[in-house]
Parts: C-alpha cells; sequence; structure tokens
C-alpha cells in the first residue's frame, strides 16, 4: 500500500510546517509610522512638557508627496510664533517621518503654546489631517537669536537684511544661508556690538546668488572656542521668490 502524503495535519498549531502566524503584525522598522497610524503625527516634543526655544519637533507622515507645514500657536487667537515648511522622508502611500527646527524669540515669561503639523490638500489647498499638541515655551534664552526675517518670512531678489542678538566668545559669529540639504549657498562672519553682554549685530547678503526660488534656511552660529565646532545654531526658514 502506498504511503500517504504526509501534509502536515498536526501542525495547525501557530508554526505550522515552518509558516508564521497570519494574524502576527508585520515587522515594522523602528522610527516608521506603522500601518493604520494616523496621516501626520507628532512624536516629539512630548504632550505637556517644557521646551525652549529653539527646540526640534519631529513626528511620521504619509501624506502627498511627502510635504507638511508645522507651526507653533501662541495663543488662543492663534497667534503664529513659528512656521516651517518640511519634507518627511516618503509620503504618497509610504509612511515617512519627519522633523524640523523651530527658533524664534523667547517669551518674557512662561506661556502655553500649541505646536501643529498638517498638509495642504491636493485638491483644493485646504489644511487637512491637522495634529496638535500642548506644550509650554519657557523663557530661556539662547547665546544667538535671528529677531529679522521672522519663521517662513517671504522675501524676495535684491538686498537681505538680518537682525539679531548674541552673547558669544569675543562677539564673533557666522550667517549662513543653505539649501534643503544643509548645504552652505551664501555666508558671512559678522560681529555682535559686545562679547560680554547680549548685544545686536547685522547681516547683509546679496540674494542674486541663490539659484533659484524655495524655501532656504537663514543659520546664525558661533564656532567653539574649545575645538572651533559649530554650536548656538538659530536656523529660520525663509522663502525666496526671484
Amino acid at each position: 500500500m502506498a504511503v500517504p502524503l504526509v501534509l502536515c495535519v498536526l501542525a495547525l498549531a501557530s508554526w505550522s510546517c515552518g509558516a508564521q502566524d497570519a494574524s502576527a503584525p508585520p515587522a515594522t522598522a523602528p522610527g516608521s509610522p506603522t500601518a493604520g497610524a494616523a496621516a501626520i503625527e507628532i512624536d516629539q516634543p512630548a504632550e505637556d512638557t517644557t521646551v525652549t526655544a529653539p527646540f526640534t519637533m519631529s513626528g511620521g507622515a504619509n501624506v502627498f508627496e511627502g510635504a507638511l507645514t508645522i507651526d507653533v500657536l501662541g495663543n488662543a487667537a492663534g497667534l503664529v510664533l513659528c512656521t516651517r515648511h518640511v519634507q518627511a522622508t516618503s509620503g504618497t502611500g509610504t509612511p515617512g517621518t519627519w522633523e524640523g527646527i523651530m527658533a524664534f524669540a523667547p517669551p518674557d515669561t512662561p506661556v502655553p503654546v500649541t505646536l501643529r503639523a498638517y498638509n495642504f490638500s491636493a485638491m483644493d489647498g485646504s489644511m487637512e489631517n491637522v495634529v496638535e499638541r500642548s506644550v509650554t515655551l519657557s523663557v530661556e534664552r539662547p547665546n544667538i537669536v535671528i529677531t529679522s526675517p521672522v519663521c517662513a518670512a517671504d522675501v524676495g531678489a535684491g538686498t537681505l537684511n538680518v537682525t539679531g542678538m548674541a552673547q558669544v566668545f569675543e562677539a564673533v559669529l557666522f550667517v549662513d544661508i543653505r539649501d534643503a540639504g544643509g548645504a552652505v549657498l551664501l555666508t558671512q562672519r559678522v560681529m555682535a556690538a559686545g562679547g560680554t553682554e547680549f548685544s545686536p549685530w547685522t547681516a547683509t547678503f546679496d540674494l542674486s546668488a541663490l539659484p533659484g526660488g524655495g524655501f532656504y534656511d537663514l543659520v546664525a552660529y558661533n564656532l567653539s572656542a574649545r575645538d572651533g565646532a559649530i554650536e548656538n545654531e538659530f536656523p529660520v526658514q525663509i522663502a525666496f521668490a526671484p
């Protein structure tokens, strides 16, 4: 009599014939949004924590072309303290991650603020997938602040005047204009009015040297007296339209 074909009948348990349990969730790379996650999520800063400007917002997104916008709202009337347009690592059906630095002058007293992330509809341009998180903004002052232009300011062709305040070693700082990838396109060495106190500084750029319209980062920083490393970076995004 022929030997019956063994059909793994006895393996009705979870690892039958070496196959994985179909009910188990698929593996997900660390830090990636999981299947079924919201279109946009804010991971950091955590809810109800205290943050000091500049600070980093980060999270996950699965939106059209991976493009989204993040805001800091300062009061019940929706005063926008800072806006940044960011690009997720992927989008349009593939979950990705995103982050952006929100840099603006600190308040005189600790205040509650709302962090907001959203994208604009590809259909009609309206805001969609809005998520919010409440944190407290501290009064702690960074060593360098750009006071003008402010976050997401629209700038045109010609001369850009940049102003700020700083208290850094020997009053020496640098101001860059960088592209979305972080490459330095323009740079200038400037001196604050004094090195032992928080004092004003100015810089001037000819924007005709930029390669075209789009978002750029205006970044002020100084170099460490110990090892020459970049420190106290204060990045403000600007929208350039030649």
